[in-house]
């Protein structure tokens, strides 16, 4: 299996939990207590699920935690939508952050597909 840093989706899931992170430390999220913590805890899950799941070496765990993290994906982008609706956002931030939501679930899916389409090694 390839060194988690060398997967792009890794890669692109700790931008958003970045871009995540410097939105709600903005000054339009003073005040946003909770939902601040919910976009900052989903974020930082599909980074986390990606790395659980590599880390234990197996294609099936792998591939259920890509699942995980597609899932924890979802629940950001909602979010995200919730902090534009509630004026948190700037225009460019909540396009920047959904961009981002999307590309990571899309890429989880094909990266899912693909795992669950290779054998274990010495199987």
């Amino acid at each position: 299996m390839a060194d988690l840093d060398d997967l792009t989706v890794y890669r692109v899931a700790v931008e958003l939990a970045r871009e995540v992170e410097r939105a709600i430390r903005g000054p339009m999220f003073r005040g946003g207590g909770e939902l601040a913590r919910q976009l900052r805890k989903s974020a930082v899950s599909v980074v986390s699920n990606i790395a659980e799941g590599h880390g234990r070496g197996r294609r099936k765990e792998f591939a259920h935690y890509l699942l995980i993290a597609k899932g924890s994906c979802s629940e950001a982008k909602s979010q995200v939508a919730m902090a534009r609706d509630a004026d948190r956002l700037t225009l460019e931030q909540y396009r920047r952050l959904d961009q981002l939501a999307d590309r990571v679930g899309a890429m989880l899916y094909k990266l899912h597909i693909s795992v669950e389409k290779q054998e274990d090694p010495g199987a």
